[in-house]
Parts: structure tokens; sequence; C-alpha cells
């Protein structure tokens, strides 16, 4: 899913007038534009959000799951993101009680399949890291960096790309209509 297509499947589906629809709008801004897995957005505090207007950046302090973490990974959300404005505007409203995604691993599987159909909450990551790797300058040090995964566990989501499977084939028959 390119940007221009979450974007425009967003701001046709989920307009900002209510409190529910401010809430699930900033979720899956976030969810787009991080590699995170649903949970580690959901269950977040407002302490875990800092937002440096000045760095342009939103950082979420967290402990990324599955890897039994001894010390937290903040990761950072540039503010210049496309539509990341609401997401600031959301923890900054502050008209939530509690956390502010205080929702269930259930409501981010309906919110997602209601608002993109075909796709689901993991996907996100899945494509925040293939997207990331067709720029061909991405390395793997900046990747595991944003990411916090090991080598092979990026692997793995690269194995999966059907992107990068076209690209090659794409390329293969270029090469080949070259040659006659």
């Amino acid at each position: 899913m390119s940007p221009t297509e979450f974007i425009q499947t967003l701001n046709r589906k989920i307009t900002p007038n209510s409190f529910h629809n401010r809430r699930k709008r900033a979720y899956l801004i976030l969810h787009h534009w991080t590699p995170l897995r649903k949970s580690e957005i959901y269950e977040r505090e407002i302490e875990d959000f800092e937002n440096y207007r000045e760095n342009r950046v939103l950082i979420i302090d967290l402990f990324r799951k599955k890897k039994k973490p001894e010390e937290k990974e903040p990761i950072e959300v540039p503010l210049d993101s496309p539509l990341m404005d609401e997401v600031v505007a959301w923890l900054e409203n502050r008209e939530w009680d509690g956390r502010p995604f205080n929702i269930s691993h259930q409501t981010v599987w309906l919110w997602v399949k209601d608002t993109f159909k075909t796709y689901y909450p993991h996907f996100f990551r899945f494509n925040y890291i293939t997207d990331g790797f067709d720029d061909p300058k991405t390395t793997l040090e900046e990747m595991r960096a944003k990411t916090g995964l090991s080598i092979a566990t990026l692997n793995k989501y690269l194995m999966k790309s059907r992107r990068a499977e076209r690209r090659f084939d794409q390329r293969k028959l270029a090469r080949l209509s070259k040659t006659g």
C-alpha cells in the first residue's frame, strides 16, 4: 500500500468528525508510519509519547515486544510525515481518558478490516519494512535501528515480498526485450 493509497482510503472512509473517528484515524496513521506491532501502539501511556516540535519528531518510548527487552527502545516518527499533525492533535487534546488509544486488539482488527478491507494489522509492519527496502539506499543498519529487528527477522519479512519478486521479473523481462 503506497502512502497515497493509504491517505486516500483513510480520507474517503473516515472523517475526523467524532471522538471515535479522530481516535481511529490517529491510531491508523501512527500504525502506517511506524514498524510497531498493534499492541506496541495501543498499550502506550501518554507519558510514552514525547513531542519534540523543534526537532519535528514524535518519540514513542517503549519496550519492544517479543524481545525480552532489558531497556526501552524509543522510536522516532517524523512529524513531517503526512497526517502526523492529527496524531499530535489527538495526543495533545486529551479528550480521552486513560491511555490515548484505549482499545483492544479486536478493535484494531475491526478498524483495519473496515477501512482497508483486504489488509490486516500486521500488514502495516510488513509494508513499512518492505517499502523501506524498496529504496536501494536503505541500509540494514538503518532498518535495524528503525525496527529494532535482527537481520534474520528482517530477512523473513523480505522473503515474503511479492513486490520484490515482481521488480526482479520486470527487470529480467526488460533485459530480455533489449537482447531480442
